[in-house]
């Protein structure tokens, strides 16, 4: 059973696009929300909340650092919006920003370059937390891996894999990115044909630990210190070691759409509404 602790009113936005759109707890007194006017800081203790200081709209993720004094976000906004303007429609992009909580204001802002010819720019996708700052794309090519840290502008470390990242996430205190070869672009429509994604494994200063093909075109991918678990499309799930070796394989009957690790527990989230947990043997 369930049971409301408590609600928090929070500042009042009536917009079409208003909401909260992200959360995050930086301390277990401090909480962030994000949405279209910007980032709400909470007091949990007293209800208080206040805005951090700084421009932004329609704000869905936020990631504190492992300090709890900065948060990375990621908005979707026109470059204009930063000068006071209204956010326009035909040139909206995604926005990561980096915002001080102990101060409450906005440090820097980063866009996507727009590729020729393109209607959106490049994004960060979800920055990954790391001692001192964030790993995220870097924006500028659709195959690189930035780092990001409060006090310093712009990325202070890239690593271009080429090709094309499809997803990052942590692999115990290192990270892992899942990407498409270059050249390795399929067909329209036909996006499940050709070359299997590469995986990479990074550290926390973007220096290369490895990299392997992936036995099937991976759609989700968990990773912890010493595994890396896989899903496809097909409902297949692969557990490998962190040199690419096949430790355990398994046909899940349906299409997966989440995916997590936790120590000796593979858990799945499935299209038609099951989990399955999994124990890791051996």
């Amino acid at each position: 059973s369930g049971e409301v602790l408590r609600e928090l009113e929070g500042p009042s936005d009536r917009s079409e696009l208003g909401g909260v759109r992200g959360l995050t707890m930086v301390t277990p007194g401090v909480l962030l929300s994000g949405g279209h006017p910007g980032i709400t800081r909470w007091d949990l203790a007293s209800g208080h909340h206040d805005r951090l200081a700084g421009r932004t709209q329609q704000v869905s993720r936020l990631v504190p650092d492992p300090s709890g004094r900065f948060v990375a976000t990621l908005g979707w906004f026109s470059a204009g919006v930063l000068r006071g303007e209204e956010s326009d429609i035909m040139r909206t992009q995604e926005h990561l920003q980096i915002w001080s909580i102990e101060r409450g204001v906005l440090l820097h802002t980063y866009a996507g370059r727009f590729p020729e010819g393109e209607r959106f720019g490049l994004d960060f996708g979800a920055p990954v937390a790391v001692e001192g700052g964030w790993i995220s794309r870097s924006g500028a090519r659709a195959g690189e891996l930035a780092r990001w840290e409060p006090a310093r502008e712009g990325p202070v470390a890239t690593l271009d894999l080429g090709g094309s990242i499809s997803e990052l996430g942590p692999a115990g205190a290192d990270l892992f990115a899942l990407h498409r070869p270059p050249g390795a672009a399929a067909e329209e429509g036909d996006e499940d044909e050709g070359p299997s994604d590469l995986l990479t494994l990074v550290d926390a200063d973007l220096r290369p630990l490895g990299s392997f093909e992936m036995p099937l075109r991976a759609r989700h991918v968990a990773a912890d210190d010493a595994r890396i678990a896989a899903t496809d499309l097909d409902g297949r799930l692969v557990l490998l070691d962190r040199q690419g070796a096949l430790l355990a394989e398994l046909d899940l009957r349906g299409a997966a759409y989440r995916l997590a690790l936790a120590g000796d527990r593979i858990v799945v989230g499935m299209a038609d509404g099951r989990v399955h947990v999994l124990a890791i043997r051996g």
